[in-house]
């Protein structure tokens, strides 16, 4: 647990100097990063390592795959580099949590208080899986994009999400962000989008409807994507799925919160109120996975890859919420938000992390060459 121990009293006792000296934290977070970094590449053991490994010690260029293209090239190059899998793994990382970094600096600023929001949900899960995570973080600085009316914006909030989904598929399913935002303010719209992802999640809770839309499905796929929808609908859950809807509901209740609150509050930039718009968008967009959750319990990563985005959104809500001539003093608004948003994640984390506790969380601690 040395690692640990260092991080803590390291990262923490350069933040209480900053924070005496009121400078900003830049480098309590990169120190913190640092540590974050060698804490998930020290270990070997987590789920999935093995079948990263077996993949990587396949690959090749004629191998690359169109729904993990990036992921491959950046595998193929590593390989061509005579890099090891070890060696191949930090990169990955190291630009994701480049990504996360650049993305936090842009949002709530230098927090360390992010960081210790991410440390509870998903960083742990994230550290098993590679190709999520780098997708996550990519993703998530492509939503500082998603700002204004500016083409410019939307084209690299496009571009990005595109590079994100080269490293997981799963993010496709936030590209219709940009038109969902126009569409919300919409008359009614909101309402018949519900109204179409309650009769959806009934419909999908007959096992009935499940095998008809196998069967229609499996007409238009065949070989590897046809194993793929049967075993989707062969892992249909039975309540597993309400976990992730008392999830989605909480985090709306508490985004919704921040949301209202910035229409009174005048020391924020335009950035970070277009970003609260932003995540106030993605908390009932987040809505629409409901069905998916009916089918697979896998597709608990579109709500997981929110997390960083949401995260961002309470620290900012946490600042603003701030007085604003006394530096050391705390508001019942702040204690409100702070411990509303502990108590979701700390949920997800038992529901989510704590449940695989063997493969996740016991080689993290226990089988790191670090510890």
């Amino acid at each position: 647990m040395l690692l640990i121990f260092c991080a803590l009293v390291s990262t923490g006792a350069l933040w209480g100097i900053e924070t005496v000296a009121h400078s900003k934290h830049r480098l309590s977070v990169l120190l913190f990063l640092i540590w974050l970094f060698l804490f998930i590449v020290g270990n070997h053991e987590v789920a999935d390592y093995g079948n990263y490994l077996i993949e990587y010690q396949r690959i090749d260029w004629s191998g690359i795959r169109l729904n993990y293209w990036a992921f491959d090239f950046i595998q193929c190059i590593s390989k061509s580099l005579g890099l090891s899998f070890d060696g191949f793994r930090a990169i990955i990382y190291m630009i994701g949590l480049f990504f996360v970094g650049v993305f936090v600096r842009k949002t709530s600023g230098w927090s360390i208080l992010f960081f210790f929001f991410y440390s509870i949900y998903p960083m742990m899960i994230d550290a098993a899986q590679m190709k999520n995570f780098i997708a996550m973080a990519i993703f998530s600085y492509a939503m500082t994009f998603l700002r204004g009316h500016s083409v410019n914006n939307y084209i690299k909030y496009m571009f990005y999400s595109f590079l994100a989904a080269g490293f997981h598929i799963a993010i496709l399913i936030f590209f219709p962000l940009i038109i969902f935002k126009k569409l919300i303010h919409a008359k009614y719209f909101t309402r018949v989008f519900l109204l179409c992802i309650i009769a959806t999640s009934l419909i999908l809770s007959i096992g009935s409807f499940n095998e008809s839309i196998k069967s229609v499905l499996i007409i238009f796929f065949s070989g590897e994507l046809e194993s793929k929808v049967d075993e989707v609908f062969s892992n249909t859950v039975r309540f597993g799925y309400l976990i992730y809807y008392v999830a989605t509901f909480l985090a709306f209740l508490i985004i919704r919160w921040i949301h209202k609150s910035v229409k009174y509050i005048k020391n924020i930039s335009e950035i970070q109120k277009d970003f609260i718009d932003n995540t106030y968008v993605c908390s009932i967009y987040a809505f629409s996975f409901f069905p998916f959750y009916m089918v697979w319990s896998e597709f608990s990563r579109f709500f997981r890859d929110l997390f960083l985005i949401f995260s961002a959104a309470v620290v900012i809500g946490i600042q603003i919420c701030a007085p604003k001539f006394k530096y050391y003093a705390i508001t019942d608004k702040q204690v409100k938000l702070f411990f509303s948003y502990l108590v979701l994640l700390f949920y997800l984390f038992y529901f989510g992390i704590y449940v695989y506790f063997d493969i996740i969380i016991y080689p993290l601690f226990n089988l790191n060459v670090w510890l």
